[in-house]
């Protein structure tokens, strides 16, 4: 019974799909530091383009201790009722295999060898060896030793005897969209190949996706087909477009047997061997397990080897995204990603998958828009109950990239209904210190809109849980979004104060962190907003850059990832407009915090059933 397929093709082409504004040098490039996702290879190379395998060179070796052809033998120990292991090997040549374990032992990478044989076939060659029993942590995986120039490994895969699955598993794929047609249409076309229309697929008629449009414009780019439904759906933000999906899901789950939800964001660069691996860890689960949620590892779209996240944890709004910046092209980072050594409290929507029998009719997600909704949602149906496997991730573009714009009130609002609900020990004072905080940042930054989105958060927040039941959601977004600055491409600014387009480019490439100790003079100073600016310099920086770069400085361009640039300038009249609205909303949290956050604790699964739902999606 086969596992988990070696993936052997070409690995830009087929498994990290690159946007398509890269140049064909960082094509290049990408290429060369991605192979070492699959496998560490010298004097041997992957196929060329489209075709499956890897050729050798005299001497040429291949290891394949890597995040996507390592097999987990901890996790599918743990987790799963599988107990041996095995590899087959379809190959030509002479060559010398090696059967290897690999874990961490004091966070010191420990290497055993398991096997060693010598192969040799003048034609292709089907090879089966028994890695055996699996082990409690670490990898098992294969090393290949070419001794003759022109030997070749055409496919491989990892496998165990026959058993029958603990669970029937249907697996309902819940994407929302809003306005990204080409990457919705790029991720159905390898969902459709690799899944949906390939019977030699291990999850082949057992997947069906469900696509919320919620700007009803997939229409003759991605319509409703085999597999695939299509629904225009109201602008009710991610939240709506996902709940859309679960709600879906639910209506079909008798009469075609579906068990598990994966919502996936629509931007996100999928990998269809992710999605096989999922569906096989769930087929044989101890049933122990089958109410765990399966998280999807984050990766870095613009740096494809760099770990962002491996769930993450709330604490209380003290958000830490675990295992994050790892380079995963490293063993002992490969090896330290299954590592279970820290709590996981939440899992982001860009993949996870929530078994439904952890979803009834009255435990559906807040209608809360956008940001801390998958929080929020994790927090009550994962109940710290999360299973990671390595290649079993997406890849996203970097989410600092952005600019915040009607995130900052989403953001506040958001964190006070999640913190209401599930940790009523946050009090007002912890609140008035992360709000004031926040605030500053925003005032340092000169983005004294912000501190308007901040304000109105707190304002509609502290009118309780009637102002939200009350509210049309998409008429809000569409006041917040008036509210916000409004860019220009980088390239207009070129030559504004003599500004290249490489500086703009640049943003805080360079800047070095302040100490500690002018860092905290800096803070007293409100960023020395209480003396004159030096000179007229234009500081370039970031969405979510350092505040201590614009120290005294007059004049910012904000530049994003996607090539805008936000002009911004210290103003000592908004100064002070915006100290007063923060004392103002400070004292609002004086008066009515604790009876808004009891509201929500109280009376929250008035908005979480599907008869709300319904009437509030209008179906």
């Amino acid at each position: 019974m086969r596992l988990q397929q070696l993936i052997l093709r070409d690995v830009t082409r087929e498994n990290i799909l690159l946007p398509l504004y890269v140049t064909e040098e960082n094509i290049r490039r990408k290429r060369l530091v991605t192979e070492e996702l699959y496998a560490r290879m010298e004097e041997a190379s992957f196929l060329s383009y489209g075709i499956e395998g890897i050729y050798f060179r005299e001497g040429g070796q291949a290891s394949f201790d890597t995040f996507q052809n390592g097999f987990s033998c901890g996790k599918w120990k743990k987790y799963t009722v599988i107990e041996q292991a095995s590899i087959t090997l379809d190959l030509e040549g002479h060559f010398k295999l090696q059967l290897m374990h690999s874990s961490l032992k004091d966070g010191e990478v420990e290497e055993k060898l398991i096997l060693e044989r010598e192969i040799h076939t003048d034609g292709p060659l089907e090879v089966t060896e028994e890695f055996g029993a699996l082990r409690d942590e670490g990898i098992f995986y294969i090393v290949l030793e070419a001794l003759q120039g022109g030997s070749m490994l055409y496919s491989g895969f990892y496998g165990t005897n026959e058993l029958s699955p603990t669970q029937e598993v249907k697996l309902a794929i819940d994407i929302c969209t809003f306005k990204r047609e080409q990457y919705v249409a790029r991720n159905m076309e390898i969902l459709k190949r690799d899944i949906l229309e390939n019977e030699d697929s291990p999850c082949y008629g057992r997947v069906w996706v469900h696509i919320s449009d919620n700007a009803s414009s997939l229409d003759g780019i991605v319509d409703t087909q085999q597999n695939i439904t299509v629904d225009k759906n109201a602008n009710l933000g991610g939240v709506g477009g996902f709940t859309r999906g679960i709600i879906e899901t639910q209506r079909r789950a008798k009469d075609q047997g579906f068990t598990h939800v994966l919502l996936m964001d629509d931007d996100a660069t999928i990998s269809s061997a992710a999605i096989e691996a999922n569906y096989l860890l769930l087929a044989y689960l101890k049933p122990e397990y089958f109410g765990y949620t399966i998280g999807g590892k984050l990766l870095v779209l613009g740096a494809p080897f760099v770990q962002f996240e491996v769930g993450a944890q709330w604490n209380a709004g003290n958000i830490v995204a675990l295992k994050n910046n790892r380079d995963i092209r490293l063993l002992r980072e490969v090896l330290d990603s299954e590592q279970e050594d820290e709590t996981v409290e939440y899992q982001g929507w860009w993949y996870c998958c929530i078994p439904l029998q952890e979803i009834d009719e009255n435990n559906l997600p807040l209608p809360i828009f956008i940001h801390r909704d998958d929080v929020e949602y994790g927090l009550r149906t994962g109940k710290e109950r999360f299973i990671y496997m390595n290649r079993i991730c997406i890849w996203h573009e970097a989410f600092a990239g952005k600019m915040p714009g009607p995130l900052d009130y989403y953001d506040i609002r958001n964190h006070c209904i999640t913190n209401a609900i599930h940790c009523p020990e946050y009090t007002k004072e912890d609140f008035k210190k992360f709000f004031s905080k926040w605030v500053w940042g925003n005032i340092g930054k000169y983005r004294y809109k912000y501190v308007d989105y901040n304000v109105k958060a707190v304002e509609d927040f502290c009118k309780g849980i009637d102002w939200l039941l009350d509210t049309d959601a998409f008429l809000l977004h569409q006041e917040l979004f008036a509210m916000n600055y409004k860019a220009k491409p980088i390239e207009e600014w070129v030559g504004f104060e003599g500004l290249t387009k490489e500086q703009l480019e640049a943003r805080e490439r360079g800047f070095k962190n302040p100490g500690r100790l002018r860092r905290r003079f800096h803070i007293l100073t409100a960023n020395g907003c209480f003396f004159p600016p030096k000179g007229r310099k234009v500081v370039i920086s970031e969405p979510y850059g350092n505040v201590h770069i614009l120290y005294r400085r007059p004049r910012t361009i904000v530049v994003d990832s996607y090539g805008n640039g936000l002009y911004l300038e210290r103003d000592k009249k908004q100064f002070w407009e915006c100290k007063r609205k923060l004392d103002a909303a400070l004292k609002l949290i004086d008066e009515k915090y604790d009876a808004a956050a009891k509201s929500y604790h109280d009376r929250y699964k008035e908005l979480v059933s599907t008869k709300f739902w319904e009437k509030y999606l209008g179906l």
